[in-house]
């Protein structure tokens, strides 16, 4: 009987775990991937429809399998896709829509499952999972249906969850007004045609939704709001001439070869800033400077000591986002020229208090700058906070359920849960589980960087083996 792996999560990250296993096994796996979602491999990122939602990044680092960076490349460029949009070039580069690339995701599954390297089994089972119990010879995964699915090795490959709501706005959240969620189904269709929008947060979600408003609302006035009032920054000009794989795969990597010895984040931020002036000399763009520690974040974050880390998350972590997640060019000329017109502002400001006033909400802001607390009157504030990455904070059952089993531990500093280098999930004894994998977003508390696809899949690639032999297959070397 073949080896039975239960994938729990059918978007990137689970649809590029079922892949990779099926691609590389020496034998053939049953591979179960448990999403309710009618068609695999879209989740929340690439499940929107609009068409100037784009990827942050050229289309080269989005990519399932390390072997073939540029397939979804020429996936884009053969399917159609790109002369479709021709929106999407930017001089050499291309920054495809998201929904192309879920569409990609989703072909790739399809694919696999008619016929892989390993003759595996891929099945999509469409429901939700609600507990694993993890045994010593295998693991269960009970269904919301009540069937049981018996695994070898269960893999969690949840995306993040929906924006947090800030407790400052729990008072408005059951109105019509505000939402909560700007990426559930039909969320800005009862916006009006006019008025006034608050968007909370300055992020990539800020900048999709700005975008749709923009073309859709014409006559919405929109201001936006964070803490720091900080925007993503933009692309590099030109490609930095290095191949991508190289830079992540390389042991060490190129950033803990130059500093093998980072201890602390002070340093870490020095040797940056270094870093980026000696490129700033040469003619060179920032970029390069930071995608270097970016690339070397698996190994650089867990070498920080808790109390480092927990530096890192209550003075950086938002400054190295907005560096990290950049905008694409087409979205940054949108924006921009919102900005210009006055169709958008952006402030540094956070929420006092909010309430109703009929069917507006009145938000009392305190001003960065000033410190003065203003009132101002909103047709509709829309929640643009960000993913909420604490597992047992955005009311996902099968998350809190396995937490207070003990199945899962949240990460101390709400990056995810706990996990050790081969991806094992650690229970609440501090074990390591063989038979349960963590994979994608839940997973960045361990190694620092686990959002982008390409930090994904680098990470899921590196567990591969381990995962293989947990269910009795070794792994297939090509060639």
């Amino acid at each position: 009987m073949s080896a039975r792996v239960v994938i729990i999560g059918g978007g990137l990250s689970g649809v590029a775990t079922a892949v990779n296993l099926a691609d590389t096994a020496a034998s053939p796996l049953a591979i179960t991937l448990v999403d309710p979602a009618e068609e695999v491999g879209k989740g929340v990122a690439y499940g929107t429809q609009d068409p100037d939602h784009r990827l942050n990044g050229p289309s080269p680092v989005h990519f399932l399998t390390l072997d073939d960076h540029e397939h979804f490349t020429r996936w884009h460029s053969e399917s159609g896709a790109c002369s479709d949009d021709p929106g999407s070039v930017v001089g050499s580069a291309v920054y495809p829509r998201r929904r192309d690339f879920g569409r990609y995701v989703a072909s790739r599954f399809a694919e696999a499952a008619r016929s892989n390297r390993s003759r595996s089994e891929l099945v999509h089972v469409r429901d939700r999972a609600v507990s694993v119990n993890v045994e010593a010879e295998r693991a269960v995964v009970r269904l919301a249906d009540g069937t049981d699915l018996v695994a070898d090795v269960v893999v969690v490959a949840t995306s993040n969850g929906p924006p947090a709501v800030l407790a400052e706005l729990k008072s408005v959240a059951h109105a019509h007004a505000f939402i909560a969620d700007p990426w559930a189904d039909g969320a800005l269709a009862g916006l009006p045609e006019s008025g006034r929008v608050l968007i909370v947060g300055t992020g990539l979600t800020m900048a999709d939704v700005a975008v749709t408003l923009q073309r859709d609302r014409h006559g919405l006035a929109l201001s936006a709001i964070s803490r720091r009032g900080l925007l993503p920054r933009s692309r590099p000009t030109k490609a930095r001439g290095i191949d991508v794989i190289d830079a992540l795969t390389t042991n060490p990597p190129a950033f803990v070869q130059r500093h093998p010895d980072t201890q602390s984040v002070r340093q870490i931020l020095r040797l940056v800033r270094e870093e980026i002036r000696a490129s700033a000399a040469a003619g060179r763009e920032w970029q390069g400077a930071f995608d270097d520690l970016r690339d070397a974040a698996h190994v650089v974050w867990p070498k920080l000591s808790p109390v480092e880390q927990a530096r890192f998350v209550r003075l950086l972590a938002t400054w190295y986002e907005v560096h990290r997640f950049r905008f694409p060019p087409p979205t940054e000329r949108i924006i921009s020229a919102a900005i210009d017109s006055g169709a958008l502002t952006v402030d540094a400001a956070r929420i006092v208090e909010a309430e109703m006033y009929g069917d507006q909400i009145d938000v009392r802001l305190r001003r960065r700058a000033t410190s003065e607390v203003v009132l101002e009157r909103f047709d509709a504030v829309i929640n643009c906070t960000g993913p909420e990455r604490k597992p047992t904070s955005d009311g996902n059952p099968f998350l809190n359920r396995l937490v207070e089993d003990g199945v899962l531990v949240p990460h101390p500093l709400g990056l995810g849960v706990k996990i050790d280098a081969l991806a094992r999930a650690v229970d609440r004894t501090g074990n390591p589980q063989d038979r349960l994998r963590i994979v994608g977003p839940l997973a960045r508390g361990r190694f620092g960087e686990c959002m982008g696809v390409l930090h994904i899949v680098a990470r899921l690639t590196d567990a591969l083996p381990s995962m293989l032999a947990t269910t009795g297959s070794s792994q297939h070397h090509a060639g």
